[in-house]
């Protein structure tokens, strides 16, 4: 052959390879006998580093980022296979070809670490992300291993409380079946074991290894105070796993809970007293978000430190023991108001003493700031009587099988401890997780817990709201949530917009919606769309709703529609919730509105009462001057 033939089939292989790769390249490549024509390249998405291990540990929220990029900037979607414990959120966009994505759980339970004591369970789980390029091209896969690891949960013991027994007749025994939990006792794993101690005094009694004391008191019992301490003990796993130390900072080993307590024994009980207290004034008045302080001194005659449960509203709030001196820190919270009251009652096991505070409240408004319309965003915080929330309203939309994270800050703003605990409406509870449900704040502490707002692949279109609740007992904070689940390949859309010039309203008042319905897919051709409107709140209850409308919509249509303000809806934000039905497809949207207490009728009571007093004065001039004019012309003279 000669050099010319040699470079002809040179020619041709490199062609080959080529055309070869194209189909990895995601190129569309049609061959004909006249031409080949090639189509426009598309680069596959790239994920970033995953590691091959990852470790977590029961009872924790699973997170851990990832990247991945797309040197076509083409919108990515995450998944991961199996699903459920763990999903894939888009969470960012670091770069118009960078994302960032996360692999997130709810709280790891023991099925998920394999059962009571397996030890752990190893989760061997798909990472994908894919640009939709065709149902073949492109994407980029990888593999990794989670491990959940199996913890000991520590067992839990009941208060005893303070005790008093009589050396003789009545009232001389001592029972008591201690109470406890213990989640791996309770999964039919291991024992618990007791111990008793008296601190250096005599042993009166022990405690039986089910967990019961029962004593009598006779004329031989030592009489006097015993401080006793009980305690209990589960069984450690037997099959930790290697890394639960590093991982999860405890051995797997045996755990233990206590509880002290102390027993008067006696000849003749003399009741405890309240021997000085704080407010002074039994009766007082107070705004509903001022922090109270309440505290008392006690003391019992016999040597016994009484125990003290403090009540608001005979609801039970705090129990107090081991201190001759307690304190209660309360908060009614916005919007309560009304006659309340706060009592404490002590006891030394059989006598008590009581005292009350009856309370006057008036209430503060729980204001919400306004907020934009549907598609984003959050803000304002408030702060309710010792501690504070930011933001109070978060909107956000997302496709199927893609997620957002958001941050809700929470301060202590009082000077003591709390424990702050977070729930999420029924609604909610297939679209948002909480990175923790409760936390614990020291004075003027600050801790973020993390939200995750996410649609599964599986999750219908539409509009879900709701609350997260956020709480120190009866002082409740409430967040409010919108989230939009869109489709990704919409044949029709919806938007809805209330205009700048009602976003604040009156109750009664009428507010404008403007509705864009849009038909994506359907080729311009003419369909009859179902339309509806309503306003709600957060809690969902429907305050006000239109009948089903039927328009036909070929490319784009906007229409202007009047929405009622029932004149009872009190203040805040509200949702004007727009719903498009085209045989089975259902799209939906949302934009809030504010309503705001109206104030022209106090300006008019007031006005009213000046005219009022106005002329009564011009009334009390008037005849001030007639006398004045008799008396100058001698009209009051006496004959």
């Amino acid at each position: 052959m000669n050099k010319r033939g040699w470079l002809v089939v040179f020619i041709l292989i490199v062609l080959a390879v080529i055309f070869w790769n194209m189909r990895f390249l995601g190129l569309s490549v049609i061959n004909t006998t006249s031409n080949v024509t090639v189509g426009d390249v598309n680069f596959p998405p790239v994920l970033g580093s995953i590691n091959s291990s990852l470790y977590t540990c029961e009872d924790e929220r699973f997170y851990s980022e990832f990247g991945a990029s797309d040197a076509d900037g083409d919108a990515l979607e995450g998944s991961i296979s199996p699903q459920n414990p763990f999903f894939v959120f888009w969470i960012s966009q670091s770069s118009p070809n960078d994302n960032i994505f996360a692999i997130v759980s709810g709280p790891l339970t023991k099925s998920d670490a394999g059962g009571v004591n397996t030890g752990w369970k190893v989760h061997q789980e798909n990472i994908t992300v894919d640009d939709l390029f065709n149902s073949t091209c492109c994407r980029d896969t990888a593999q990794t291993n989670i491990t959940v690891i199996e913890i000991n949960h520590a067992p839990v013991i009941e208060d005893v409380g303070v005790q008093t027994i009589y050396t003789q007749g009545d009232n001389s025994t001592f029972y008591e079946s201690m109470g406890y939990d213990d989640l791996e006792y309770n999964l039919n794993y291991g024992n618990i074991t007791f111990n008793i101690s008296f601190n250096g005094a005599t042993e009166l009694f022990n405690i039986s290894s089910g967990g019961v004391i029962n004593f009598t008191a006779n004329s031989s019992t030592p009489i006097g105070v015993y401080n006793i301490t009980l305690c209990i003990e589960d069984y450690g796993l037997t099959n930790p796993h290697q890394n639960i130390s590093g991982v999860c900072g405890q051995t797997g080993g045996n755990l233990s809970a206590c509880d002290n307590f102390s027993l008067t024994v006696t000849n003749e009980n003399r009741p405890p007293n309240i021997t000085a207290y704080y407010p002074s004034n039994l009766t007082f008045s107070t705004g509903s978000t001022a922090d109270l302080n309440f505290n008392i001194t006690k003391e019992d005659p016999d040597g016994t430190i009484p125990d003290a449960y403090w009540f608001v509203d005979n609801v039970s709030k705090e129990y107090d023991s081991g201190s001759s001196i307690d304190n209660f820190i309360y908060n009614f919270g916005c919007g309560v108001s009304g006659a309340h009251t706060v009592r404490v009652d002590i006891t030394d096991g059989l006598a008590n003493d009581s005292l009350q505070w009856n309370i006057t409240v008036s209430g503060v408004s729980c204001s919400t700031p306004g907020v934009g319309g549907g598609g984003g965003g959050g803000g304002g915080s408030v702060s309710i009587g010792n501690f504070q929330v930011e933001p109070e309203f978060i909107a956000t939309s997302v496709l199927q099988d893609e997620g957002k994270s958001f941050d809700i800050k929470i301060k202590n703003t009082g000077g003591v401890g709390i424990i702050i605990k977070l729930n999420k409406s029924q609604n909610l509870s297939d679209v948002a997780l909480l990175s923790e449900e409760e936390i614990s704040l020291a004075a003027d502490e600050e801790k973020t817990v993390r939200l995750y707002l996410y649609a599964l692949r599986s999750q219908a279109p539409g509009i879900y709201f709701g609350k997260i609740l956020v709480g120190e007992g009866a002082i409740q904070k409430s967040i409010s949530i919108v989230l939009e689940v869109k489709k990704r390949e919409a044949l029709f859309d919806i938007a809805v917009e209330v205009p700048d010039e009602y976003k604040i309203v009156y109750a009664g008042d009428n507010i404008k919606a403007l509705i864009n319905m849009l038909n994506v897919g359907l080729y311009g051709t003419a369909v009859d769309v179902e339309l509806y409107l309503y306003i709600a709140d957060f809690d969902r209850l429907i305050l006000y709703e239109t009948s089903k409308e039927v328009l036909a919509v070929k490319t784009n249509l906007t229409v202007e529609r009047d929405l009622y303000v029932p004149g009872t809806t009190p203040s805040g934000t509200y949702l004007v919730i727009g719903e498009a039905k085209y045989q089975n497809i259902t799209v939906s949207t949302f934009d809030t509105f504010n309503v705001q207490e109206r104030k022209y009728v106090r300006v008019s009571l007031i006005f009213m009462i000046a005219i009022i007093l106005a002329l009564i004065i011009f009334i009390l001039f008037m005849l001030w001057k007639r006398r004045k004019d008799k008396k100058e012309r001698g009209y009051d003279r006496e004959p």
